[in-house]
């Protein structure tokens, strides 16, 4: 695993020492469903997981406090659920319980999926935090990997005010790009 960036450390540390005040002050807004973002409506709604998600294999990417992820688990999905926050997990984990729903939760930069096998989940999705991930493109690419012949959905919101100092979401979108969405582009030669 290459070694963790300035900005990636600051992120990660700034979600641990932040995560309890956040999940309380967000908790009511998070729960019974998945978000994709302010003002969206829920996936219940949408459907853009599709009909149903009952007995697919799931990947949640930067799960955060695991709300999300626990609503698929209880609509029947087998979640496996990555994020780098240790207290979002630990917050992930207790309310897991709580639903009394299964979840496998892996600490991990999601910049590095190595640990889990291509091919191995139907759908695999970030719900309104990739912008607080460095290398989008790796994620993009390895969770395609991840979901071959099945379905990728990722959110991008840039410019978000929660980000940490020096990180992507913390930039100014770039000129061309599309805010709330990943524009795949030709690579420059």
């Amino acid at each position: 695993m290459a070694p963790e960036s300035p900005n990636t450390r600051a992120n990660r540390e700034s979600w641990n020492a932040t995560s309890r005040a956040y999940q309380a002050s967000h908790r009511t807004e998070l729960e019974d469903d998945v978000l994709w973002g302010p003002s969206m409506p829920p996936e219940r709604d949408l459907k853009t997981l599709g009909p149903s998600v009952s007995g697919k294999n799931v990947l949640e990417i930067c799960c955060g406090g695991g709300q999300s992820a626990a609503y698929l688990a209880g609509q029947g999905a087998r979640v496996t659920a990555v994020d780098f926050s240790s207290e979002q997990l630990d917050h992930a984990r207790t309310f897991a319980r709580s639903k009394e729903v299964q979840l496998r939760l892996i600490e991990s930069n999601v910049e590095d999926l190595s640990m889990l096998e291509d091919s191995s989940f139907e759908i695999a999705f970030s719900a309104y935090a990739l912008g607080f991930v460095e290398d989008v493109v790796t994620v993009v690419v390895v969770s395609n990997l991840l979901a071959q012949l099945g379905c990728t959905l990722l959110e991008l919101l840039r410019g978000h005010p929660g980000a940490a100092p020096g990180s992507r979401r913390s930039r100014r979108r770039r000129p061309g790009s599309r805010p709330g969405g990943y524009s795949p582009r030709r690579p420059r030669r």
